[in-house]
């Protein structure tokens, strides 16, 4: 496993005049690619961004979407390609492209960098997405604040082709016996997807620090514990290191806190957790009500968001904003955002772009501390409505998310549409599939288990890599067709609907 803690100052760092271009080190290590689809003939057209002024040319690779690993197309395009078309495609078929730029000189970047993107033509969306388990704080559940909520969640889902299943625990239950309950449902109807909902215990594990911070090296919170549906072998026996700041962190035989550092995950997860957010004023119960409510308002139209992306980069010296400049221009369609320095990527302030411009993504990359990553802070959840829906963010500390008015944890308590985060950068998240009609509890799971199919960046595989929001939601929700109702007739049932508006589908 790779522990490379290079450029591990989070940002104690002085950077060149040249930056007045805009340029960055995630900038400089990634290819801006997007895709096209043609039917007649079957084609797929790439396009790319040029991001530095000179390389020695790009690799083309290819694989279809349930491959293991890329196969090179093209060996070598010229250093002046923007562009590339591949006509061995097949109809309803869905592909992955990686661009590989070579031989570059870049300020930040060294001569490599990377783009994904997926791709297809006509390729149709399959209507069963799988078994789910709601995993939910049973207090939650008969609470008359949440209780309705709930219950409009489990319809939602249930009507996107999901399969529910609602497995209630105790707050005070052990993690071991929150696991077996897992296992034991999963082996009888095999799950593809966990969300989980309010205060379920959680688990710690590791000896790791991927923020680099030698006072935070220990355990770190992961429902990874649960996503691992197979493994036995979750010792605590072994780690003994005691040395972190916080007594969270610490990691001793016997104490409850396993000892692996890294784990594959078998199951797409997210957790929304409301407890120990006292700044919001609010009671957990109603922070739930309100996720859940635009969550509800999100997945059916109800809310919509403009599909572009832009991020915050306070980092610039190190890579994290990679995450942005491969993942956010692969799905967001409008390449463009007002006031932003560059194109497709807005940049700016997170907190004043959120709040004057629609964003579907965005994020901000900085030195951090537990509530805070530049010069964002946990409280700009609490007074302002930002209008953005799936977010990552990366600075220290915060990405040990069970701490109070926790930065991640508190952008989901947000009035505004927000709905996904996740500590993105160490390692890089790829959310390309998104693209395709994926739900983002897929790119958690491929981020989770990414061990070189993709760029890795630094500390991949590790335990603390985790979505904080509902793994089922997806980029592009339907309008909801309106006023169903039945007739008898001859003894036949006739359904009829109000057709959706806003919306152009195929049946």
């Amino acid at each position: 496993m790779n522990f490379r803690a290079n450029s591990i100052l989070i940002l104690l760092l002085i950077f060149p005049a040249y930056l007045s271009l805009g340029q960055t080190a995630g900038l400089d290590q990634s290819v801006i690619v997007s895709s096209r689809a043609f039917e007649t003939p079957p084609r797929i057209q790439l396009k790319w961004w040029k991001t530095v002024d000179s390389c020695q040319g790009f690799t083309i690779s290819r694989k279809k979407k349930t491959d293991a690993n890329f196969v090179v197309i093209v060996p070598a395009l010229s250093d002046t390609a923007l562009s590339w078309t591949d006509t061995a495609v097949q109809i309803g078929e869905e592909y992955e492209y990686k661009v590989y730029r070579y031989g570059s000189s870049a300020v930040w970047g060294g001569p490599m960098a990377w783009g994904y993107v997926s791709a297809g033509i006509k390729v149709e969306p399959n209507p069963w997405k799988g078994n789910i388990i709601l995993l939910v704080d049973s207090n939650m559940v008969q609470n008359p604040i949440t209780k309705n909520e709930i219950w409009q969640w489990k319809q939602d889902v249930a009507g996107e082709g999901w399969e529910v299943t609602q497995l209630a625990v105790l707050p005070t239950e052990s993690v071991v016996a929150v696991r077996q309950k897992i296992k034991a449902l999963n082996s009888k109807i095999g799950f593809r997807s966990l969300f989980i909902l309010g205060s379920v215990p959680i688990p710690y594990s590791g000896q790791i620090n991927p923020d680099a911070h030698q006072n935070h090296f220990g355990a770190w919170p992961t429902d990874i514990y649960y996503g691992d549906t197979v493994s036995n072998n979750w010792t605590d026996s072994e780690v003994n290191v005691a040395t972190a700041s916080d007594p969270r962190n610490r990691n001793i035989p016997g104490d409850g806190k396993f000892d692996p550092s890294w784990k594959h995950v078998d199951l797409e997860l997210g957790r929304v957790d409301m407890r120990n957010l006292p700044m919001f004023g609010l009671s957990e119960a109603q922070l739930i009500k309100r996720y859940l409510l635009k969550n509800h308002k999100f997945r059916t139209a109800e809310i919509r968001v403009a599909d572009r992306g832009m991020h915050d980069d306070q980092a610039t010296g190190l890579n994290f904003g990679a995450s942005a400049w491969r993942g956010f221009t692969s799905v967001c369609r409008i390449w463009s955002s007002p006031g932003t320095t560059y194109w497709p990527v807005g940049t700016g302030n997170f907190r004043s772009s959120n709040t004057k411009t629609d964003h579907l993504w965005s994020g901000s990359w900085g030195p951090g501390s537990y509530t805070s990553v530049g010069s964002n802070s946990s409280s700009l959840f609490v007074t302002d409505s930002l209008r953005t829906v799936f977010t990552s963010f990366i600075g220290s500390y915060f990405g040990d998310w069970d701490n109070p008015n926790n930065f991640l944890r508190a952008s989901l308590a947000n009035k505004g549409p927000l709905l996904t985060t996740c500590w993105s950068g160490r390692p890089f998240w790829y959310f390309h599939h998104m693209g395709m009609g994926e739900s983002i509890g897929y790119s958690a799971k491929l981020t989770a288990n990414n061990y070189g199919t993709y760029v890795v960046g630094d500390y991949p595989g590790l335990i603390h890599i985790e979505l904080l929001g509902d793994p089922s939601i997806k980029l592009h929700p339907m309008v909801k067709i309106k006023n169903l109702n039945t007739q008898i007739q001859n003894n036949k049932v006739q359904l009829n609907w109000v057709a959706p508006v806003g919306d152009t589908i195929d049946g």
